[in-house]
């Protein structure tokens, strides 16, 4: 039974071990994706795929969740497993939740923000920026093509200069450049949050399977401080 025992707590330290590095890295998907379109936020106009700040907060509370169970198991207060249990599910049912709504639902968001900002190109000085570094971040020139600018004649040399790679004009609108990149991450997060959702709930059983140990381990040292006693 001890050797049983010892398989088990090595197995559900092993686990959350793991599940820490993954935490850590569905973490920094998720904000290393939110900086990059934070540098878009006005022509974008907040619109943000949620699965990038899902990620990063299942991603944190993921890892706490692990660690506050590899804690709880060496210390062996159930207390402490309660709050593992309990952030476990969170995270579970977040994840599974997040991946089964972004495999349902088209993820084209830029379409509407960039067609709208793009109008409004002369009035508002953020826009011009932003536009200029999306063209020359992504190789991608107005939003759906360089045609966008022709009714424009004040920025023609600007679509000269961020437009283009030499006298080569970027041929692809940044809305179909940016969605391309976006749904690249997305898909990766996707199936992450699928995957690790659905093989956590077997860490989630250990978790309660220890809870017994615990009851079993208290029981039988009482019994024996009750025999020594007699």
């Amino acid at each position: 039974m001890l050797l049983t025992q010892e398989y088990w707590r090595r197995l559900f330290i092993l686990c959350n071990v793991f599940f820490v590095i993954f935490s850590i890295v569905l973490l920094a998907l998720g904000i290393k994706q939110q900086i990059t379109l934070n540098q878009f936020n006005v022509i974008l106009q907040e619109s943000k795929p949620s699965i990038f700040l899902i990620a990063s907060i299942s991603g944190g509370l993921g890892v706490l969740s692990a660690c506050v169970g590899i804690f709880g198991l060496s210390t062996k207060q159930k207390l402490v497993i309660y709050v593992h249990i309990f952030a476990l599910i969170v995270v579970i049912l977040m994840e599974i939740g997040t991946a089964t709504k972004v495999a349902a639902v088209d993820n084209q968001f830029t379409s509407d923000s960039l067609s709208t900002s793009i109008k409004n190109y002369e009035k508002d000085y953020k826009c011009q920026m932003q536009f200029d570094n999306l063209q020359s971040t992504f190789h991608c020139c107005g939003a759906n093509s360089s045609k966008d600018y022709g009714t424009i004649s004040r920025i023609r040399s600007f679509q000269a200069n961020s437009c283009k790679y030499n006298a080569l004009i970027f041929p692809k609108g940044c809305i179909s450049v940016l969605n391309e990149f976006v749904q690249k991450y997305v898909d990766v997060l996707m199936y992450l949050c699928f995957v690790f959702g659905l093989f956590k709930p077997s860490t989630l059983v250990m978790s309660i399977m220890n809870m017994t140990k615990f009851d079993e381990s208290n029981s039988l040292h009482v019994y024996h401080l009750d025999a020594a006693t007699q």
